[in-house]
């Protein structure tokens, strides 16, 4: 690659000049790979030349010999897995726990009880426009121009890759445009800024949505497992809840949205008894990182059908299991805060409720 015509350099590993790892919560994501590759997509070389065509072609130029080692791509197989470790402290990131009362006393006294597995896919953020930025020096403080969502956690992650004062680097924020929370990871900063670095020269890079596809982080698929019990009214006594998320390669925003699923796991319903085991894991997948909701969505697409079901053994409708079991003032959440305040669920059901009978009534006339 450096042979042809136009190339400026070719950036590995072994260019960067300070800290080697990056991570807004576990700092375990290489800004190029250092000897593994932990899944498909893995940045290994940047290719810095005078135009995009010649850089192209330059990239296609750069050989890279790999070692096939064994691979796991199902979190349930990671968590079982004494062979295949992602990393070398296992497979299991983080596991967080909820208990509230007594679960199993609950469920052995509940009048009805029904259970619930679900699997969820990843999910690409797929804003219209990809990730794109420049960088350039000005005096001696290094610009990195890009649309982000998280402007000082770029900074400090540019700084620590290059070894220099915080303030000589500087993050200006585009026009975010599309986002979701896939912006808010690093992606083409931490290239343009080695680029800019190593050369002394303005270096922009936009991707093709195949890079994006390839590179930027997904939704976190998750597995779950979820029995609930409930009294003959329909109010829910007991939950019994597993999540099991699959964070990829490496860690990104992994533990927050498994905390973040674990204690909003029942959504806006209350139960007394609950026991939430949630489990974050690695495997040899592209990374999942923040999306909106972040764990809600998951965890909804078990909890709302599973719901519907407790409500048809208790003779309810949709709208009515819910209005037994919405938190409202004086409710107390998963986690045990008590709601002082109206927490605007029911309100909204109520509100729904009036307007399909109001459309309903309109088709019968």
């Amino acid at each position: 690659a450096l042979s042809r015509p136009g190339v400026v350099t070719v950036l590995t590993a072994d260019d960067v000049p300070g800290a080697k790892t990056y991570g807004i919560l576990t700092k375990d994501t290489p800004f190029l790979a250092t000897g593994k590759v932990r899944y498909a997509g893995e940045p290994v070389a940047v290719v810095i030349a005078e135009d995009e065509r010649v850089a192209r072609a330059a990239a296609a130029d750069v050989n890279v010999t790999y070692e096939p080692l064994p691979a796991v791509f199902d979190p349930v197989e990671a968590m079982e897995s004494d062979t295949v470790k992602v990393h070398d402290g296992g497979n299991v990131l983080r596991h967080v726990k909820v208990r509230v009362g007594d679960v199993d006393e609950a469920m052995a006294q509940a009048a009805v009880t029904a259970n619930r597995q679900c699997v969820t896919q990843a999910v690409d953020h797929a804003y219209i426009e990809p990730e794109a930025g420049i960088a350039y020096w000005d005096g001696d403080v290094l610009v990195v121009h890009t649309c982000s969502q998280g402007t000082h956690y770029m900074r400090g992650e540019v700084a620590r890759m290059l070894n220099m004062p915080i303030s000589r680097v500087r993050i200006i924020q585009a026009t975010t445009g599309g986002a979701f929370g896939g912006k808010i990871d690093l992606s083409v900063q931490h290239f343009i800024a080695l680029g800019c670095y190593k050369t002394g020269r303005p270096v922009r890079m936009a991707w093709t949505r195949e890079e994006s596809l390839r590179t930027s982080t997904k939704r976190h698929p998750f597995v779950l497992d979820y029995t609930f019990g409930a009294d003959r009214s329909g109010k829910l006594i007991a939950a019994q809840v597993k999540l099991i998320g699959n964070t990829g390669a490496y860690a990104s925003f992994g533990p927050g949205v498994l905390n973040r699923a674990a204690i909003t796991a029942l959504g806006p319903y209350e139960c007394p008894n609950t026991s939430v085991d949630a489990y974050v894991v690695y495997t040899n997948t592209a990374i999942s990182g923040a999306m909106r909701g972040f764990g809600g969505p998951q965890t909804s697409t078990c909890s709302e059908p599973l719901l519907d079901e407790i409500g048809r053994m208790c003779g309810l409708d949709p709208v009515e299991i819910r209005r037994v079991n919405m938190l409202r003032t004086g409710s107390r959440t998963l986690t045990r805060q008590l709601l002082t305040a109206a927490s605007g669920g029911l309100e909204a059901l109520e509100r729904v409720e009036a307007e399909v009978r109001r459309r309903d009534a309109e088709v019968r006339r």
